[in-house]
Parts: C-alpha cells; sequence; structure tokens
C-alpha cells in the first residue's frame, strides 16, 4: 500500500528505559539505561558505570528512599554520591576518554 503509514526512530534510541535497583545491591550501569532508581537502607554501594568510547549517553539517577547507606559512582572530578532520598544527577559519558562527566546535581555530591 503505498499511503501506509510506516513509523520511523529519528535516533534509534528507545522510550526512556526505567530500571530500578534493588535496594541495598550494588549495580553495573548500561550503556541503554536512561534512568535509575536506587533504594539504601545500610552500608555503601557502588555503581560500576560503563566504558563508551563510541558513543555519547546520558543517564539520569535518582534515590528514590534512603533509611541509611549510600550508593557511589566514580566521575570526572571525584567520586559522586547518593546519600539521601531525593537526589538527582544526570551524566554524560566522554567517548574518546570513555569516562563520565556531571551534567547536573540536585542533593548528590561530588567529593
Amino acid at each position: 500500500m503505498s499511503n501506509q503509514f510506516l513509523p520511523r526512530t529519528i535516533n534509534g534510541q528507545p522510550k526512556t528505559t526505567v530500571t530500578t535497583v534493588t535496594a541495598d545491591t550494588a549495580y553495573t550501569v548500561k550503556v541503554t539505561d536512561n534512568l535509575i532508581l536506587l533504594a539504601s537502607t545500610a552500608g555503601t554501594k557502588v555503581l560500576t558505570l560503563p566504558t563508551t568510547t563510541n558513543e555519547i549517553v546520558r543517564i539520569t539517577i535518582r534515590m528514590t528512599a534512603n533509611t541509611g547507606g549510600d550508593y557511589t559512582a566514580t566521575v570526572v572530578g571525584g567520586t559522586l554520591t547518593f546519600n539521601a532520598a531525593n537526589e538527582i544527577a544526570t551524566i554524560i559519558s566522554v567517548p574518546p576518554t570513555g569516562t563520565w562527566v556531571v551534567e547536573s546535581l540536585i542533593g548528590a555530591t561530588i567529593v
């Protein structure tokens, strides 16, 4: 049919993918993650960021609940830390180096 509507993808990336990490579990971030939701009750957990050398990736991370403990990730400039409810950070990959930079912070800190 010549008049048939053919849906197209402009940027090749799916709509927002929400990843809910099990409370108090370390997590290895995937380049397909768009929004990561965290919850913590005790101890320090690590978010391991992927090494991206050929594409720019933007990921938003939000701590939805915290009664103790924290999550950390290594970024350019130090350690990104989430240790209270409703802290948010958006990070962007730097392809040639495989590192990550923080685009914005709400409550989360870099030390």
